[in-house]
């Protein structure tokens, strides 16, 4: 009976043991009690209102009535201010000539002056053999049809340097403005065909936004450059540059994007 006493607190000091050990090293945690937010009103914020945005470019090729030439005279001599004299001597023929050919002197402007001294490298990189002069003036010619009469008249006097030739619009603004008109009804347009596409209905134009380049040049032609600064006058004017010129088109491009609010 003693014996089975004795069993009997054994087992319960391991049991008790057990049990201290198990609180010691393990718990359980309920889980924390969930909060349920109420639902927000639906609300519509800048942020996410719908958006559709389109862009409209329009191209207008018109005709030029308006030219710029940069030509000049270009002249050499061992004597720096020999070469000046005759610079000055044959930019004046150039410049009585072109006025000649009807051009006003308004529209003639010096660009360019400079002299420079000249060298013989095959046999020396330092000695001077020479100075050379250049003039190059900036002819504005606002009658299309002179210009070939113009630049030969030019050559013919003595001018033997042609840096180029360009063309624009002397009242740029208004071809300018209906160009501008018509991409924004294109950009317009544009949109709502996205819009209806989408199952979508415009609203209100949030912002209109010009993004083109207003007037640029589109040439049929090109510019010249000839440099004939040891050639005869006659020489020169043989050449007949200004019967090749080409007018070609001016191209005015204007690009404008529209946004409108839009909504199911």
């Amino acid at each position: 009976m003693k014996s089975q006493n004795m069993k009997a607190l054994a087992f319960a000091l391991c049991a008790a043991l057990a049990l201290a050990a198990f609180g010691s090293t393990a718990s359980v945690t309920s889980p924390a009690p969930t909060t349920v937010a109420a639902a927000a009103p639906i609300k519509i914020t800048a942020a996410g209102q719908t958006t559709v945005s389109a862009r409209g470019e329009v191209s207008v090729f018109v005709d030029p009535d308006v030219a710029t030439v940069n030509l000049g005279v270009s002249t050499t001599d061992k004597s720096a201010a020999t070469a000046r004299q005759k610079n000055t001597k044959a930019m004046t023929a150039v410049v009585a000539a072109v006025q000649k050919a009807g051009v006003a002197a308004k529209d003639i402007q010096t660009s360019n002056v400079s002299i420079y001294p000249t060298y013989d490298y095959q046999k020396s990189s330092t000695e001077v053999t020479g100075y050379q002069v250049s003039n190059t003036v900036t002819i504005t010619v606002r009658d299309l049809t002179k210009i070939a009469d113009v630049v030969n008249a030019a050559l013919g006097a003595g001018a033997n340097q042609i840096n180029g030739v360009s063309f624009d619009l002397q009242d740029k603004d208004s071809v300018y403005d209906k160009a501008l008109a018509d991409a924004t009804k294109k950009a317009s347009k544009k949109a709502k065909v996205m819009a209806d596409a989408a199952g979508l209905a415009v609203g209100d134009i949030v912002s209109i936004v010009e993004s083109g380049a207003e007037g640029q040049p589109y040439y049929g032609g090109m510019g010249a450059y000839v440099d004939m600064a040891n050639a005869a006058p006659k020489e020169a004017a043989a050449a007949n540059l200004g019967d090749s010129i080409q007018v070609g088109q001016i191209n005015v491009y204007a690009s404008v994007t529209v946004t409108y609010n839009a909504s199911k």
